[in-house]
């Protein structure tokens, strides 16, 4: 019977993005579920699922500490965060949680 043993791989940081001279940090990772829901809904006609899919991976990929001040953030006119720019942080965000450099276990 054939057997393969996998392992998890967590960068030791996370990585950060910037708005209008603002930083975000991300996570060192988030679930593999949240990935999922965002890659498998990433091409939906519906606005609405887009937008709690982009919500949802955003909301489990930002630290804690700064959960409130990017709502608060987001949601300030006078920043112009869009649903085109949301769109765009939400695939860098998957991009860089889902990259696996395949480290060997020690």
């Amino acid at each position: 019977m054939a057997r393969k043993s996998f392992s998890t791989y967590i960068p030791e940081r996370g990585e950060e993005f910037e708005i209008n001279g603002t930083t975000f940090r991300l996570k060192a990772a988030v679930p593999g579920d949240v990935l999922l829901d965002f890659l498998s809904g990433a091409d939906q006609e519906d606005p609405s699922a887009m937008a709690k899919t982009i919500r949802n991976l955003l909301d489990s990929a930002i630290v804690p500490e700064q959960l409130e001040e990017w709502h608060t953030f987001i949601r300030k006119e006078e920043n112009g965060v869009n649903l085109n720019l949301l769109s765009e942080i939400a695939g860098f965000v998957s991009e860089v949680l889902s990259a696996n450099p395949q480290k060997q276990p020690l």
